[in-house]
């Protein structure tokens, strides 16, 4: 991994695979490119031919109907929830972002936090480039702040849910990426997350916020 602007992609890749599943939107934004980064070519790779019909029940049954695996950073760190979803929030509309506005998911959702980790990884890219040195700041703060507090305590503890419980290998695949794209991302920082969530077999009951 290397430069913020391949971090930001495969952010924003990972967060899409998160989403809802549409079949042609996931097959055109995973489509083979030839000028891809090298550190992103393998998650569109792996990805691309596991799109199939099966996507739709699957994300159902894992995400919202049993709610086999929980989408949400609070089932597993989750001692002070409404303290940690202030500060998410609050971090996020420190860059003028407001979560979930079009699906109506909570600010602590993985697809939320990816998506807000892209978009921070391309304000940093921009700082950069325009020799904005207290831009620069600002961001790379943010950035730690999301690693070790929020997305880097449980990122690899979703990652082992999903490779145990999905019957589907497309979100098999994607724990293996999800965990491997957080950790080299720390690694490459040297960030240490506070109290990383336990990999547990079953993590505390989920209540699905619609119900």
């Amino acid at each position: 991994m290397t430069g913020p602007l391949v971090r930001a992609e495969g952010y924003r890749l990972l967060a899409l695979a998160f989403r809802y599943p549409d079949g042609a939107r996931l097959r055109a934004a995973l489509a083979a490119d030839p000028t891809a980064p090298a550190p992103i070519a393998p998650i569109a790779e792996r990805l691309r031919p596991l799109v199939d019909a099966a996507l739709e029940p699957e994300h159902c049954r894992l995400f919202a109907q049993s709610v086999a695996v929980s989408p949400y950073e609070t089932t597993y760190v989750g001692a002070d929830k409404e303290a940690r979803l202030g500060r998410l929030a609050t971090l996020y509309r420190a860059f003028g972002v407001r979560a979930g506005a079009a699906e109506r998911e909570r600010v602590d959702h993985v697809g939320a936090e990816l998506e807000f980790a892209s978009l921070l990884c391309l304000k940093e890219a921009l700082a950069a480039d325009e020799g904005n040195e207290e831009g620069l700041a600002v961001t790379r703060e943010a950035r730690t702040i999301l690693a070790e507090e929020h997305l880097g305590r449980w990122a690899r503890a979703l990652g082992r849910r999903l490779r145990e419980q999905s019957r589907h290998p497309f979100y098999r695949a994607l724990g293996d990426l999800l965990s491997d794209w957080v950790e080299a991302d720390l690694a490459e920082h040297g960030w240490r997350p506070l109290g990383i969530a336990p990999i547990e077999e079953d993590p505390s009951p989920f209540v699905c916020p619609e119900t």
